[in-house]
């Protein structure tokens, strides 16, 4: 079976499985399935959420950095 190549691979762990809450800490879930497991626990019931995915913070573009002038 080909993978598809427009989505990226993601990690299939709890912390982003829509079946999954964030206990108070945030090391450990609260699966529907399961009960209490680790953030990086996986199973089948595996169910992404893309909500519960952080994106990377942007690079800051320092200051110094000027553009040419046109003539």
């Amino acid at each position: 079976m080909a993978k598809n190549k427009n989505k990226p691979e993601i990690d299939k762990v709890c912390a982003y499985c829509e079946l999954a809450l964030p206990l108070q800490d945030r090391d450990f879930m609260l699966c529907s399935k399961r009960g209490v497991v680790s953030a990086g626990h996986h199973c089948r019931y595996f169910s992404y959420d893309p909500l519960k995915r952080v994106p990377m913070p942007r690079k800051n573009i320092s200051a110094d950095l000027t553009l040419p002038e046109l003539p």
